[in-house]
């Protein structure tokens, strides 16, 4: 399959909703091995469309099952099969495939039903799991080894949870795949096509918006995250050399800062706005929380930021430049309609403000 302009701008305008074409699809070389059938589970959302196009780049055969409501697909190679996680999964029964690339698995029951059904015929399983599976970063260098949240512990907050169900769907999967099987925790996923969350992409945003940028924590503050066109390669890659195990996906540990993470922002945008960077204990006696990639909790969490990902590398997992992520998804951004742009999430630039007022007065107040 050749992903041509055209494709990518049919993309744009059927799996965004018109929200904007994606200008860096993950696009490799021909696979160099015979072409495998792979069913993905979900891949309307975020990471699948760029792990659909990148696996048909490939030359793989794809099945994509999901409910369907999207209102279309903008890959018309790959088959589509209607159904639902829940127990519609009778579009599955009696069909093999050589690898299962599951993307939207978060409920242990629905986890359970599709490995019981599809683990008769089918080789390899690759699930999509999270750091959120581990209950802190309580020490820097954390690898797969490091302790993780017991999905049974009934005191656990809301976030725990998902991160406790995570858990529990690695070792459904692991138990029906024995020894077939992948867990992939994926730190916060970044980069062009993020039309749901807009984390990465609200710093994105208020490097292109006048006036003092509200620095949370400390400028050296370490932080991780994954472009997603890295994920989607690496991800292919496992499915193509049947790479087995638990492996962390993120960005090199203490390699990137909030700092360095806001100023490529203004460097792709071509803005130079001051920093002011505001402590977190004042943050939070604020409730100015939810700002994206600030931990509030470091004092608890020193490890934050320095998540291993030495043994995903070891298998493959290529990264491309944090500068290149600032600028693709600034680049898809500036393609979005000015209501889209306008989306608030974390801080409006009135909260910010207030802020800043605020923790100048104190700081004036303090001298």
């Amino acid at each position: 399959m050749k992903l041509t302009r055209r494709k990518i701008t049919q993309f744009g305008l059927l799996g965004l909703g018109g929200l904007g074409t994606l200008p860096a699809f993950a696009v490799g070389a021909p696979a160099a091995q015979p072409s495998l059938k792979i069913l993905v589970l979900g891949g309307t959302g975020f990471l699948g469309p760029h792990l659909v196009a990148h696996a048909l780049s490939r030359g793989h055969k794809l099945t994509l099952f999901n409910r369907g409501k999207t209102g279309g697909t903008p890959f018309p190679e790959a088959e589509s099969l209607t159904g639902s996680r829940a127990g519609k999964l009778e579009n599955l029964k009696g069909r093999t495939w050589d690898v299962v690339i599951d993307t939207s698995g978060f409920a242990p029951p629905h986890v359970r039903k599709s490995t019981q059904l599809l683990a008769p015929n089918v080789g390899h399983y690759i699930y999509m799991s999270s750091t959120a599976v581990y209950p802190n970063f309580a020490q820097p260098g954390m690898d797969e080894s490091a302790p993780v949240l017991d999905p049974d512990d009934k005191e656990l907050d809301v976030f725990q949870r998902y991160g406790a169900n995570k858990r529990k769907c690695e070792q459904i999967v692991a138990s029906a795949f024995p020894g077939k099987s992948t867990a992939v925790r994926s730190d916060t996923i970044v980069g062009p096509g993020d039309h749901k969350h807009f984390r990465y992409t609200y710093w994105v945003r208020r490097a292109t918006q006048p006036g003092t940028i509200l620095g949370p924590g400390n400028p050296g503050d370490f932080v991780q995250f994954i472009d997603v066109r890295d994920l989607a390669e690496w991800l292919v890659h496992c499915a193509e050399n049947a790479i087995s195990g638990i492996y962390n996906a993120t960005i090199s540990p203490a390699s990137y800062t909030m700092q360095g993470l806001i100023q490529d922002c203004q460097k792709v945008a071509g803005t130079n706005a001051p920093i002011e960077w505001v402590d977190s204990d004042f943050l939070l006696a604020a409730e100015a929380r939810g700002i994206p990639f600030w931990s509030a909790n470091r004092g608890q969490s020193p490890g934050v930021g320095q998540l291993s990902n030495e043994a995903a590398k070891l298998h493959g997992l290529k990264l491309r430049s944090r500068l290149t992520t600032a600028q693709d998804t600034h680049a898809w951004y500036q393609q979005l309609p000015a209501e889209t742009q306008a989306f608030q999430s974390a801080l409006s630039v009135e909260r910010e403000q207030e802020l800043l007022a605020a923790w100048k007065k104190k700081a004036m107040q303090a001298a």
